[in-house]
Parts: C-alpha cells; structure tokens; sequence
C-alpha cells in the first residue's frame, strides 16, 4: 500500500474523530445514546464506520491529488523526455578477444547500440534478456601483460628514466602485442609477432582502461591519474635490446563515460547534458571508472618492438595502491551496457468506452517486458491502410499536420499488479515494475477527411526485461552473454547488472527529503521541475546557510535515496565556494582575457568511507561546465575535508576544454 494512501487515510480518519468530539460537546445527550463519540471509548460498529468513511474518502483524496500528474508529467515528458521513465538495469561488461584471429590486426569495433543476450532458466522455461552497448568497443591484439605501482623513483630509474625532480610514485603499465603466429618474448622482440607499429597504421589511436578492484583503493588510483601525474613517458626496447624512451604529449589521458556516444540513453537537446550525466552515474558509477589513453597512433608508430611500456610519474605516493595494483586491476576492451532495446507493442483497439489502453510489448511473454518511452506512434483509420502519426501532448507536429488538425497521445504509468502465479513462480522478487497507459486525443472537427476518428494504435518502444536483469546479479551460474553481431566473441561481467527502479514519479520521497510529510509522486515531479531554473537562482544563492543545498537537491533527485549509501553520499557534499576567476584564451588573433568561476566543491571522508568521491566529483565538475553562461567557464576543484584539495580540473566552457 502507498505511503500517500495511508497519510490521506490518517489524515481523514483524526478529521471524522475532531467533529465527532465537537458533536459530543455541543450534543451530550445524543452523544451518550450513540456510545459517547469519544475515540478511546467508542463503541466497535461505529468506530468502524468511521474508518470505513475514512477509507473511502482516502481513496477519493488520493485520486483528486493525483490528478495533478495529468498535466505535469505531459509537460514534463516534452521538457526532460526519458526522466519519468522506469530506470534499468545496467552492467559494465569486459570482451574476450580470440588472439589466434588474423583479422583481429585490423581492430574489431562494435558500434553503441549492439546488442548482447543472455539466456536464463527459470524452471522448465527458457528466457532472454537483452542488453545493449552505450558505448563503442574496440577490440586489438594487445594485452596488459604487466601492472606495477611503486612508491618512490627507485623504480622507475632502474628503468633508466630520468625521473622529474619531486617525483613521489611511479605506475608501469606494459603492453604486449599477442598475434596468431606466436608470443613476445621478455625481452620485448618479437617471435613471429608484428610490431606495435603495424597496429597504429591499422588505426589503433586509442585505448580504455576501466579499473576494477575495491572501490575506495581504485577511487584513489582515479585521483593519482587526474590529479597528481605530473608526466608519462613511452618507453620501449630497440633491435639491440636497449630502452628507448619518448615522451607522451599532455593530451594522452583522457577520462571514460563523458562523450556524446557513450550515455545510456538516447541523445536529447531538450534539456541540460550535465543532467544526463547525473542519471549515469546513478545508475552505474563504475561506468567512469578509468581512464583513456589517446593519439596511440601517433606514438606506437616509432616503436618497432611488439611490447612497450608507459610510465606514470606522480608528485604524491599512496601506500595503499602498492600491494593491491596488478594486471587484473586495469581491463581492456570494457564498456558498459543497458537492458533497454527497442520493440513493438500490440495493436490496440480504439473504442468509445475507454479513454486509455494498455501497452504491451510483442514479445511473450508480457511479463517480462516493460515500456520505458516510446519512440513512434501511429493511428490506423477503418479502412484499413489509412494511418497518420500521433504526436505527443505539448508537441509541435510535423510540417504534414495543422496543430488544430492533428492527433496527440499523453502517457501515464501506474505501478504493476503481480498475478498469484508469478508470486508462486519467484515469491522473492524485488521488482515490480510499472504499466504504461496511452491515451488518444482526436480533434473535435477536423477539415481533413482522413482524420475521422481512428480505430487502432500502433506503438515502437524502448523496452526492458522488466526484473530478469535481477537474476544475473551476484555472478549468475551458467548465464553467459553473447554478442548478437558476433556470436563468438566471450563476454564478462565487471560489474552490475544494477537494480533496476521504478519510474520517478513513482517512487516515494523518504521523509527526510520532503517538507510534506507522506509526500509522493507530487513531490518528486516539483523536485524535477525546479531543476529547470537551476541557473535562476545559481550555486550559493538559494540558501546563504547551506550553499551546497542546491547541488544536494540535484543529486537526491536522481540517487535512489532507498539505498543508505546512496542517501549518505548525497549528505556528504557539505561546502560549495564560488569565486571569480580570470584565464587567457587562446584565439585567432592572440591571447585574450577570459572571466569565469572557480567552484570548489567539499566532501566529507567518512560519508564516502569505502567508496570515494573522485568520480562524482568528476560528474559534478561536467555538469557545472554545462550550465556555465556564454562566454565564460567554469574551472572545478574537489576538495576533501580531511586531505584538502584532491583534484583540479582544467577550466570548461560547456562540455570542451577552454585553454
């Protein structure tokens, strides 16, 4: 039962008490006869008949005050499209390239938006759930051979580098060419194994990789790489066997999850990209894990040896990394996934007694499949072969359509009914999911002769697989995933797959984010339309006691609050400065003065005990640079309160880098 309900419930029930005592004072003598009308001396039938009022009167409270969505969330699907849909699951995934391949010379790549499948038992039935890549994976003949962190520089000059003076820790990553023909050797010559030099005219120009190990200690590494690498040398053996070494350009690191082809979801315009950031990384945080390195063409084209080594140079040692970092703690060829695939619903039939329907998806059975948004919808008319696209309420239609002509369709979600069958088949599901209701608007009048009112809706939607996705949480046994475009390429689970989660507006606001006691879907649907004056008021302007409250209510909206970690997490963002500074711009012309801001952005240690606060300060210093105004930039500084500053992050003017 809703927490709403039961506030409303309370709420009316205490109203039918107070008049009754009223009753009893002004008429004792009625009051006696009738049992004495006083709540803890009330007589059984007639205090359940209060209740009985109350219930009843609840459920029409509960129906007046959920009217209120009707509009908002139409408004809201056209402002922010995709935020009031269901959240899925999603997991990052590792391939397992075949070496022995002669065309994996040339690279493999897998665009986003492949699919992969995974087969699950679910007693004599046999059921698929379907993921799909949100960002490209490229496959090489290349591995990491070795991963060493040192503390101090003793290593790193054994190495025969010529350290930077202030040089704390060192990191050397070796990678190895693996090829069809045979191995190399220690020594770095090749045995039958191409240089590294063929992999770079065949277009290797970049490569991921996604840490994996305890978050705290790999939340640490994160802060090694993006803030205390002071430079990265290539280092590789020439015909002779003696080191050569050449230093990587600035550019060489880059940071994972943060490009146009790398979200979860579909590309939208319509709203803030830094809020599509949030969303990611609540929905999988190790999607940003890790780093990138770029312009390998370039470099791997002087190294004629099939091995080379990069070596990281940092300003600050972290004891922890020492005895912990190995090969298994950097992965190649990762990259996450979403259980969200497109699929087409029922036809549905249009009549006069119903004023909304039921979306199913195609695919059998029902259960299994949830609708997260549509993407196409259109009417069909009694003759059979006549159709016309309906738009959603509050859009502009097509240049085909007069706005007064055309037909519009709102959607509404309810939480779902689980049958007694299903709870026989697996009583220990977490997740319900939601249905999905579409409702037809028709012109009145119309002076087009194929608009008469239409008798069937034909809906494409992104779907998910509902609650499968929970099976293959905690290493599922004997469930393996395939790619769809390539049946033969093995794939690992790093991490996930995630709980998937209900739709926002559906979910129930804990008390302690809410100044309405029992506040629900109202709430959270105000919380998601003050996010579109995010910038009315700024940073430090909403609360002159607590300037990070405005990032705070930011973060709650997207963290799933029921999860104690999450909820601490957004708690321990505790200061937000905001200071003017002033950058020189290169352009055309020369140099010129730039004014922006510097955000330094406080966190507390113990909230993020065990997890760390590099990658969402990493997200936090994205989302800032998105809603920065023209002509200026923001420059990012994560500060902890136990250890000072973290983190700097190069100054930002939108999503690009500023100098």
């Amino acid at each position: 039962m809703q927490q709403e309900f039961l506030d409303h419930y309370e709420r009316e029930l205490n109203t039918l008490y107070e008049r009754a005592e009223v009753f009893a004072a002004e008429y004792p003598g009625l009051a006696a006869r009738l049992g004495g009308l006083v709540r803890n001396r009330m007589d059984p039938g007639l205090a359940g008949l209060l209740e009985g009022a109350a219930f009843l009167a609840a459920r029409v409270q509960l129906k007046l005050s959920s009217e209120f969505s009707t509009f908002t969330t139409a408004l809201l699907e056209q402002l922010m499209p995709g935020y009031l849909a269901p959240v899925p699951s999603a997991m990052l995934v590792q391939a397992q390239p075949d070496f022995r391949k002669p065309d994996l010379a040339m690279g493999q790549r897998f665009e986003p938006g492949s699919y992969l499948d995974a087969m699950l038992s679910d007693g004599d039935r046999r059921m698929s759930c379907r993921f799909r890549l949100s960002a490209p994976l490229e496959l090489w003949p290349i591995e990491l051979e070795r991963a060493e962190y040192t503390t101090g520089a003793s290593t790193l000059q054994a190495l025969g580098l010529e350290v930077l003076t202030g040089t704390a820790a060192g990191l050397r990553l070796r990678f190895v060419r693996r090829g069809a023909v045979g191995k190399a050797d220690p020594e770095g010559k090749a045995d039958g194994v191409l240089p590294m030099q063929e992999l770079a005219k065949a277009g290797l120009s970049r490569l991921n990789l996604h840490l994996n190990g305890p978050t705290a200690e790999m939340s640490a590494l994160y802060e090694q790489v993006f803030g205390r690498c002071k430079r990265v040398t290539l280092r590789w053996l020439d015909a002779q066997g003696d080191p050569r070494f050449r230093v990587a350009p600035a550019g060489l690191l880059g940071q994972i999850g943060f490009d146009q082809d790398e979200s979860f979801f579909p590309e939208e315009t319509r709203f803030f990209e830094g809020f599509g950031l949030l969303r990611d990384f609540h929905i999988l945080p190790d999607k940003f894990m890790g780093f990138r390195l770029l312009g390998l063409q370039e470099l791997l084209a002087h190294v004629p040896s099939a091995s080379f080594d990069l070596l990281f140079e940092f300003d600050q040692a972290d004891g922890r990394l020492a005895p912990l970092l190995g090969p298994r703690s950097f992965r190649l060829f990762a990259a996450p996934a979403i259980n969200l695939f497109q699929e087409r619903c029922a036809r549905v039939r249009v009549d006069e007694a119903h004023s909304e329907y039921l979306l199913t998806p195609q695919p059998s059975p029902a259960e299994n499949y949830e609708v997260h948004s549509l993407t196409r919808v259109r009417a069909h008319f009694g003759d059979g072969k006549t159709t016309l696209p309906v738009w959603p309420v509050h859009a502009l239609p097509g240049h085909q359509a007069r706005p007064e002509d055309a037909l519009y369709f709102s959607l509404r979600r309810r939480p779902r009914r689980v049958s007694r069958q299903e709870m026989r088949r697996n009583p220990n599901r977490t997740y319900t999911g939601s249905e999905a209701l579409i409702a037809l608007h028709q012109p009145a009048q119309s002076a087009d002769e194929a608009a008469r009112p239409a008798r069937g809706l034909q809906a494409d939607a992104l779907c998910t697989n509902r609650h499968l996705p929970t099976h293959l949480r905690g290493g599922a046994q004997g469930v393996k995933f395939r790619l769809v475009d390539d049946t033969q390429v093995g794939l690992n689970c790093l991490a996930g797959p995630t709980q998937p989660r209900l739709p926002l507006a559906l979910q129930d606001v804990p008390h302690a984010q809410s100044s309405v006691a029992g506040a629900s879907s109202g709430a959270r649907l105000w919380q998601l339309l003050n996010c579109l004056k995010f910038n009315q008021l700024g940073l430090t302007d909403r609360n002159a006691d607590e300037p990070a409250g405005g990032l705070r209510d930011v973060l709650a909206l997207f963290a799933d609050l029921s999860d104690a970690i999450s909820a601490r997490h957004v708690q321990g963002l505790i200061g937000c400065e905001v200071q003017p500074r002033v950058r020189s711009m290169r352009h055309a012309d020369g140099f010129a003065p730039v004014r922006g801001l510097q955000v330094t952005l406080t966190f507390e240690d113990q909230a993020f005990e065990g997890t760390g606060f590099a990658i969402l300060g990493a997200v936090l210093d994205r989302f800032l640079a998105d809603n920065v105004q023209i002509n200026s930039f923001t420059q990012t500084v994560i500060r902890s309160r136990a250890r000072g500053d973290v983190l700097r992050f190069p100054p930002r003017s939108g999503t690009g880098p500023v100098l």
